[in-house]
């Protein structure tokens, strides 16, 4: 699997423990690389459906029910991770890799739903870069 993109609700090291050195997201890069499309706060739903429509995953892996309800609706395999320990493990991560088999097998729900479900979003929103009302319409 490749990961095309990434969210966390926030992201400040002096905030969650005091400690500048504490920087998760700069440990992570270092030890990974760069992952495109990565957002930190992303709680407008505009922006992720925006997001979602654009960069269209196989599979979206969510802990917000929400998120993975707009997956769905798009048309994309979500799976909704509601226990982060789940995966914890060799028999974890065996258990996690046989939910996502059966979300990216069985997306026959959300292909129909797909093709049935109203967008709210209008089509020129969803032509626009998702961050376009950043920077008053300069986008990213």
């Amino acid at each position: 699997m490749k990961a095309v993109g990434a969210a966390i609700f926030h992201h400040d090291p002096i905030y969650d423990s005091g400690r500048e050195e504490n920087d998760q997201l700069a440990q992570r890069v270092a030890d990974y690389g760069n992952v495109f499309n990565y957002n930190v706060c992303n709680k407008q739903e505009f922006e992720l459906v925006n997001a979602l429509n654009r960069i269209r995953p196989d599979v979206l892996l969510a802990r917000h029910g929400g998120m993975t309800l707009w997956g769905a609706k798009l048309g994309i395999p979500s799976l909704l991770i509601g226990d982060e320990h789940y995966s914890m493990g060799y028999e974890g991560l065996v258990n996690y890799g046989e939910r996502l088999l059966e979300v990216i097998e069985n997306d026959e729900f959300v292909k129909n739903l797909e093709k049935h479900a109203i967008n709210p979003y209008t089509k020129w929103w969803l032509e626009q870069p998702p961050y376009y009302f950043l920077k008053g319409g300069a986008g990213r």
